[in-house]
């Protein structure tokens, strides 16, 4: 049975190179979003994701949103390096908002618990 358009979606995991750096005085977060494709049925060639926003998913403040080169688009199977500046928590997971190949606004979840932890603040400056 094929799978429905609907059912290709990107699936987003913090990698290697993510890093929480929250102490009293600072929480910053840099992400290292790989987007892979979840259901085997998007192309890694021609299939592009363009992550557009990143909430906390309870609801505080994000604090600012800036991409590395200013890059926030992708071909599946590679990665997006995003950091949260001054976010109200490093401990809730993610909300990603994103679009696949120009499409309409969807949004998909981001679990933070793998990322490491730190005070190291220069690990999550952009």
């Amino acid at each position: 049975m094929a799978t429905s358009p609907n059912e290709c979606v990107p699936e987003f995991t913090a990698v290697q190179g993510s890093f929480k750096c929250c102490n009293t005085a600072v929480k910053n977060m840099k992400l290292v979003i790989k987007v892979t494709d979840a259901n085997g049925c998007l192309n890694d060639a021609t299939d592009v994701v363009c992550i557009t926003d990143i909430q906390l998913a309870n609801g505080q403040d994000r604090g600012t949103l800036v991409f590395e080169g200013g890059d926030q688009c992708t071909p599946v199977g590679d990665t997006i390096t995003a950091f949260l500046l001054d976010t109200d928590s490093c401990t809730v997971n993610l909300l990603i908002s994103y679009t696949l190949n120009g499409g309409s606004p969807l949004v998909a979840p981001l679990k933070s618990g793998n990322i490491p932890a730190g005070n190291t603040a220069g690990a999550c400056q952009p």
